[in-house]
């Protein structure tokens, strides 16, 4: 059963912001505040979509709640994973304009009036990236940041651009009628909805003022479990759009790219210890990536939209 906790229960505002979560105790006060800081020229609210948290995440949201009737708590464990949380949320709430960033991350100032804005002319609008405030410059060095100065190009198909949900907006008729994210990516779904959008003749409007500081995994095992996930979703949209095998068509000249940073990084590893560190990151994220590209089980089968009869 889903529950929506906050002093304003029977109203929604005309912006909802969406926070999907599972188990962020740690980071979601500093993002929740970061939003709850934002003008307030403009009717919006922030939910928090718990995907069945379990180290005390809802508290934190409570006491939040609390001070500030725009916070709300939805309880959206029906069913896992952060494209199910979204499109739970997104159903169970009613506002036209609707934006999405994570509950690790941290928004920059004015982040919300200018994706509303944005979303006045636009059906689905992205905002930048920052990788410079909330991470070491140490481990700015071991990922590239994407979405810094413009759209991503997408996975598939050519030609195509995509955006991260980690700082997205859409109109809801326009999430309707895509029926949301796809719930079989395991990654890659913000980029599947980016590519749906466009193919239904819609363009992705880059917000170059509505910024988001993301935050970097920390160690390379966190790194090589999200590269993995990564690889398993790119396989995913390439082929639900015919895009052929990414992970098998590349598989070993990609991997080999990652072997001449390591023996430089071997040879300098006394003396640039950071240097190395970035190298060793870099390889172990590549393979990563690679690796969830050729697992079998990466693509699953049917329809794992908003609305289709075989979702679970």
């Amino acid at each position: 059963m889903s529950v929506i906790e906050g002093r304003s229960r029977e109203r929604w505002h005309e912006t909802v912001v969406i926070v999907p979560v599972l188990n962020g105790a740690a980071t979601v006060e500093e993002q929740l505040r970061a939003l709850l800081g934002q003008r307030r020229d403009s009717d919006w609210c922030v939910v928090v979509a718990d995907n069945g948290s379990s180290d005390g995440t809802q508290e934190v949201v409570r006491e939040l709640a609390l001070s500030d009737e725009r916070l709300r708590l939805l309880d959206v464990s029906d069913r896992r994973g952060a494209a199910a949380a979204r499109n739970l949320a997104v159903l169970r709430t009613s506002s036209e304009y609707v934006l999405f960033c994570d509950s690790d991350d941290v928004v920059g100032v004015d982040w919300i009036p200018q994706m509303r804005g944005a979303l006045s002319r636009s059906a689905i609008v992205a905002g930048r990236l920052d990788g410079t405030r909330l991470n070491p410059v140490r481990r700015q060095r071991w990922r590239h940041i994407p979405q810094t100065d413009g759209l991503q190009h997408a996975a598939a198909p050519e030609g195509l651009m995509s955006a991260s949900a980690q700082n997205l907006g859409i109109r809801r008729d326009l999430f309707a009628s895509l029926r949301g994210f796809d719930e079989r990516y395991v990654t890659y779904e913000d980029s599947d909805l980016c590519v749906r959008a466009q193919l239904a003749g819609e363009s992705i409007a880059f917000v170059p003022g509505a910024v988001v500081h993301l935050r970097v995994r920390g160690t390379l095992t966190s790194g090589l479990r999200q590269a993995y996930r990564y690889g398993r979703g790119r396989r995913t949209l390439a082929t639900a759009y015919g895009s052929g095998d990414p992970g098998r068509e590349r598989f070993w000249s990609r991997v080999l790219r990652t072997v001449r940073p390591l023996l430089g990084a071997a040879k300098v590893s006394v003396l640039d210890r950071e240097g190395a560190a970035s190298a060793l990151w870099f390889a172990v994220f590549t393979w990563g990536c690679e690796f969830g590209s050729v697992f079998p089980g990466a693509t699953s089968r049917g329809d794992g939209r908003v609305g289709s009869r075989k979702q679970a």
